[in-house]
């Protein structure tokens, strides 16, 4: 669960635990040995009514493991032509029947690395839909 973090403190070398502590919003302090700030990134959302009743329920803007759980052996319809998309159908084509790319340009080479054009043209379960 997302969490805000409003202090972050280091421990000198000799203090024994982890080397560092977080003090999140609601009061809790969680000891760590590493942070990974993810600072956010934001997603083009298509202008759809009603689009977000379905965040988080089917609709999604990144492909982890939770989402490859969900659409194993299903078909997946990714929105997107550029290297984000292709990496994430590449990763998605090994869980979901198909992966279904569709994209605004005519081809991939437009707006995506040459080797993922490659590995996309290379996975039989990925069907691209300009």
């Amino acid at each position: 669960m997302p969490a805000v973090a409003t202090r972050l403190t280091c421990h000198p070398r000799e203090a024994k635990g982890p080397p560092l502590s977080l003090v999140l919003e609601d009061g809790r302090t969680v000891s760590t040995r590493a942070v990974v700030i993810a600072s956010g990134a934001r997603y083009r959302r298509p202008s759809i009514p009603a689009l977000d009743d379905f965040e988080g329920r089917g609709v999604s803007y990144w492909a982890s493991p939770i989402e490859a759980r969900s659409c194993r052996g299903k078909d997946v319809v990714l929105v997107g032509g550029g290297n984000s998309a292709g990496q994430g159908a590449v990763f998605l084509s090994g869980h979901a029947a198909r992966v279904l790319l569709l994209i605004r340009g005519s081809t991939l080479s437009q707006s995506m690395s040459r080797y993922l054009v490659d590995r996309i043209a290379a996975t039989s379960n990925i069907h691209v839909h300009p």
